[in-house]
């Protein structure tokens, strides 16, 4: 007599926004000159190597300060404390969460 396993749960994780009939407002940039901006990673080294180049280039074609790079976990969302001193300290983000 063979053993049956009950069927596997899987569940799927919908990655759209919650606020759903209102628009986000985000706050454009603006001039970069002189200002810091934020390279947020989750770690994957192609993304790194994507943030030198990308630095020389907002500094050649845009004049900005620097880029400031911050590291967030790969799986759960970072803590709020990071986002907020992100916003505090850079006047915009190039962020690469994807594998």
């Amino acid at each position: 007599m063979t053993q049956m396993n009950p069927p596997m749960e899987i569940e799927y994780l919908n990655p759209t926004s919650p606020k759903l009939g209102r628009q986000l407002f985000v706050p454009k940039v603006g001039e970069l000159k002189d200002k810091w901006i934020a390279f947020v990673s989750n770690g994957w080294v192609s993304f790194g190597k994507i943030g030198l180049r990308m630095e020389e280039l907002l500094k050649e074609r845009h004049g900005i300060a620097g880029l400031r790079v911050y590291s967030v976990p790969t799986q759960p969302a970072p803590p709020p404390e990071l986002l907020d001193r992100i916003a505090k300290e850079c006047a915009g983000a190039v962020v690469g969460l994807a594998n």
